[in-house]
């Protein structure tokens, strides 16, 4: 053995492993902390995008040719992962009332719902990795 002996490679293997961990550990936080703070971002888009298809649809006065079932409103979803989530409207015709077409303009309540609560995000964020010890 050339320039080493059993006790420092010991030593340094030590040491390397718990930086692994301690790796390891802080990922696996920030990880949740990034799945927390999404969840809730989309919890806050889809209350906001509720209430902008409230605004831009149900609060206006009903078309006889269009009766108002809730079909859309119900549609309203969210879903996450690990370190993602999604807010959908299900509705086979969700598109056609959001982004319009030849026979009415847009009613964008998805669009509208993000852009409010994209304003409360980074709040949401930094509470999150907060609780997380990250920051």
């Amino acid at each position: 053995m050339i320039g080493t002996d059993n006790g420092t490679l010991k030593s340094m293997a030590t040491s390397t492993t718990k930086v692994t961990d301690n790796s390891s550990a802080y990922l696996s936080s920030l990880e949740k902390a990034i799945g927390s703070a999404m969840s809730r971002v989309a919890l806050d888009v889809l209350a906001e995008s509720q209430q902008s298809l409230q605004s831009m649809v149900y609060d206006l006065p009903e078309n006889p040719r269009r009766p108002r079932t809730g079909n859309l409103m119900a549609s309203l979803t969210k879903r996450s992962g690990k370190t993602w989530a999604e807010v959908e409207a299900t509705a086979s015709y969700a598109m056609y009332v959001h982004d319009g077409n030849q026979y009415m303009s847009p009613r964008p309540f998805l669009t509208e719902g993000g852009k409010r609560a994209l304003r409360k995000s980074s709040r949401r964020v930094r509470e999150a990795l907060s609780k997380a010890g990250l920051i």
